[in-house]
């Protein structure tokens, strides 16, 4: 298993175009299979949530806001800017089929998680600041994801904001609670080895259960 996340991690760009293009094509032919599929979401998102979870240190989410400036800037593209252009987008293009258009909005709601520390690996960008900004986005989109589906799907389907609330903290906050209480233990219990080795081994999962 740990060389095949290492040969994902390696090979990411082209396998994720590849796995695209599988689940589109596979989509087109099978369109009944979503509905058989559609329990197991909330056990995939846990699966890929948690241990992304174990390697963040949300005590740490204050020290972002000594650079408040990048947090506000992050926040805003996140949780403003992004949503409305995805309605705004919807509704230019896809005015005639609903479920894209609240696919697209849902998109454009719900802020980048785990994937978005790897692609910043990638660049060369600031890693740390990264997974700062990504466990503090987590915790604002709970309240954010309902309020903006809520207000701009309403034109293409019924939203259940209350049901919202309720997949998320199963695929968010429980994840995020368990994970934080593993990390804790593990400090605690002065397993510093055995830590760094699981956070190795959740780096190297993490892309594999996104694929």
């Amino acid at each position: 298993m740990l060389e095949i996340a290492k040969f994902i991690n390696k090979k990411m760009i082209p396998l994720l175009m590849l796995f695209i293009i599988l689940g589109m094509v596979f989509g087109y032919f099978f369109p009944a299979m979503s509905s058989q599929l559609q329990p197991f979401v909330p056990l995939s998102l846990f699966i890929m949530l948690y241990p992304m979870m174990v390697g963040i240190r949300f005590g740490e989410v204050k020290k972002a806001f000594l650079q408040w400036k990048l947090v506000i800037v992050a926040m805003v593209l996140n949780f403003l800017v992004s949503p409305v252009l995805a309605a705004w987008l919807a509704k230019i293009f896809l005015a005639s089929q609903p479920d894209f258009a609240v696919g697209l909005i849902l998109t454009g709601a719900v802020p980048c998680a785990g994937m978005i520390i790897a692609w910043t690996g990638m660049a060369k960008g600031n890693s740390a600041f990264t997974l700062v900004i990504t466990a503090l986005s987590l915790l604002v989109a709970i309240v954010f994801i309902p309020v903006w589906m809520s207000l701009l799907a309403n034109a293409y389907v019924i939203v259940n904001a209350g049901q919202m609330v309720k997949n998320i903290f199963i695929v968010v906050v429980i994840p995020l609670v368990l994970g934080n209480l593993t990390r804790e233990w593990l400090v605690k219990k002065k397993v510093q080895k055995v830590f760094k080795k699981l956070l190795g081994y959740f780096q190297l999962y993490q892309p594999l259960v996104c694929i």
